[in-house]
């Protein structure tokens, strides 16, 4: 069984934030995605040739447009990890369901 050792990534990604702003912003899209499952599923795509569920393919083109907006923001707000900012998943899936 494998494990994933993550050392001292949070303290050193911390850091790096604060002295790259739009790194953070590219840092808290990649988390959104990740936290949604978006991993999972593209390597199962990738292995089984079944497609991304299409609401997931579409959060991740609005993740996208949202990092490629919020860094062109002067300056970026300091709480860029806050919900405001960034689109929903589930607020997706309910509307369409």
């Amino acid at each position: 069984m494998f494990r994933v050792i993550e050392g001292g990534r949070g303290d050193a990604s911390a850091h790096k934030a604060s002295a790259d702003p739009r790194g953070a912003v590219v840092s808290e899209g990649r988390r959104r995605l990740s936290a949604a499952g978006l991993d999972r599923f593209e390597a199962r795509e990738r292995l089984t040739g079944v497609p991304i569920p299409r609401d997931l393919r579409n959060f991740k083109l609005q993740i996208e447009f949202a990092v490629e907006a919020l860094s062109s923001l002067t300056p970026i707000p300091a709480d860029i990890e806050a919900d405001k900012y960034w689109p929903s998943l589930q607020e997706r899936v309910t509307r369409a369901g």
